[in-house]
Parts: structure tokens; C-alpha cells; sequence
């Protein structure tokens, strides 16, 4: 068969545009530092890093999660604990009350009453802490009624795993017993100098200390539980990224050379 001129030709154009798509292609390797760019590259090879950014970006969204729930048991705890710090002054206040200062103490009472409202009408980002799922309504009003449900603040942390924080101002600030009637009562008696009242407060105040005190334990065991997982996750990313890595990053100084073989021929 006889080989034409134009026939050499067609074959040297054809070998022409091969070697510059090999090119092409090894220099796109070099500049993304990819050796996987499209599916057509590696198709199982994609499939797989479809999976592990599929992965990560999961385990990014559970780390967000986890940080903004661990942000709500801080600001709780830090309320909640300014809440018994005022339960105990009311509670010594009851315990001694001076005949001669029961007025002052009143006062006091009432001044403890009103940090304690302030405090359980707490916002984070805009939103109520403590009235449930009801988070655009202020739980509590100035006489101490409740207007939010018994809705927690649930934060999804994993797939099927899920942390759930107290926020039913009922039950962290009237449950075991009504603070704001408590508070109500002892003013009351002060003011009355009635010793009997004063001191029947007692009880009651120990009670909502307690009450308060299970729900700061439940949340300090949250709190763990939520950095053994964010600590479990910072690992368990690094591992996909280094097999993700391993399927899809190029060896860069292999594809210079083959890039520059290329270029000779």
C-alpha cells in the first residue's frame, strides 16, 4: 500500500495534537497539584474523593455544632452559677436574719430577686436560654410566670448523635421549687419580722440550689462529652485528608519530568 503525503501528514498532525493533550494534561497536573481533576482521570479514584470530601465536610458541620453547643453550656453555666451564688445569700439571710436589719434585708431580697429575673431572661445571639424552644419570647416576667415550653437546645454532633441542653426555664428556676415565689415569700416575712416565715424559706432555697446544681453537673458531663468528640473528629479528619491525599495528589517532581519529556518530543 502506498503511503501519500498527505496520509504522513494526518499522521503527524494526529501525533501532534495527542502529544499536546498529553501535555496539557500533565501541566494541569503540575499547576493543581492534582493527579485526579476530572472524573475521567480516575473515575474509581474520583468516586473515592467524592467520599472523603463528602466525609469532611460532614465532620466540619458536627465540629461547628459542637463549638456552638459548648459556647451555650458556657454562658448557662456562667448564669447558673451567679444564680446559686444569690440563692446562698438569700439562704443566709434567712438563716440570721438581724430583728434590727430585717428591712435592709428586704432589700436585699428583693435586689437578689431581680438579678435572679435578669438572669433567667439571659440572650445568646438574640435568643432566650431559657424558655424552650420558644427562643424569640422572654421565659419569665416580672412576676415570675413562665411564657416558654419545655423544649431543650438540641445540637445534632454526629450521624444519630445528638446533645440536648436544658432550657425549660420552669424546670431549672421552678422546678424543685419556684424561686421567684420563694424570694417573694422571704421579702414578705422580713418586712413582717415574722422569724417563723423567715426561716421556713430555708428549705425551699436548698431546694432550688440543688435543683440548679444537677442541671450544671448534667451540663459539666456534656461539656466532656462534647470535647472527647471534637478531639475525636480533629483526628479522624486528619486521617481522611492524608487518604484523600493519597488518592488525588500528583507526584509533582515525576509529572515535571514527564511534562519536560513531553516538551522534547
Amino acid at each position: 500500500m502506498r503511503i501519500s503525503n498527505a496520509m504522513m501528514a494526518a499522521n503527524i498532525k494526529a501525533s501532534l495534537f495527542k502529544q499536546n493533550g498529553q501535555m496539557y494534561k500533565t501541566q494541569e497536573t503540575i499547576v493543581s497539584g492534582k493527579r485526579i481533576n476530572r472524573p475521567s482521570d480516575d473515575p474509581i479514584g474520583m468516586s473515592s474523593v467524592m467520599g472523603y470530601r463528602s466525609s469532611i465536610s460532614s465532620l466540619d458541620q458536627y465540629s461547628e455544632n459542637i463549638s456552638q453547643a459548648k459556647i451555650r453550656i458556657d454562658t448557662v453555666e456562667n448564669a447558673l452559677e451567679i444564680v446559686t451564688g444569690l440563692l446562698r445569700d438569700a439562704k443566709n439571710i434567712a438563716f440570721d436574719p438581724d430583728p434590727d436589719m430585717r428591712l435592709n434585708l428586704a432589700q436585699d431580697v428583693t435586689a437578689i430577686r431581680d438579678q435572679v429575673l435578669q438572669i433567667s431572661n439571659y440572650q445568646l445571639n438574640g435568643e432566650y436560654l431559657f424558655a424552650g424552644d420558644m427562643t424569640d419570647t422572654a421565659p419569665f416576667n416580672a412576676a415570675g410566670v413562665y411564657a416558654g415550653d419545655n423544649g431543650d437546645a438540641d445540637y445534632l454532633i454526629g450521624q444519630n448523635a445528638q446533645v440536648d441542653i436544658a432550657a425549660d426555664g420552669s424546670a431549672i428556676f421552678q422546678g424543685a421549687s419556684d424561686i421567684f415565689a420563694v424570694l417573694d415569700t422571704l421579702e414578705t416575712e422580713l418586712i413582717a419580722g415574722n422569724p417563723t416565715g423567715i426561716t421556713n424559706q430555708i428549705t425551699p432555697l436548698e431546694n432550688a440550689i440543688d435543683n440548679i446544681n444537677t442541671i450544671r453537673a448534667q451540663n459539666a458531663g456534656d461539656y466532656k462529652r462534647l470535647e472527647a468528640t471534637e478531639n475525636h473528629y480533629t483526628y479522624f479528619k486528619l486521617n481522611i485528608q492524608e487518604l484523600m491525599s493519597r488518592t488525588e495528589d500528583a507526584d509533582l517532581a515525576a509529572a515535571i519530568v514527564d511534562f519536560q519529556a513531553q516538551q522534547t518530543a
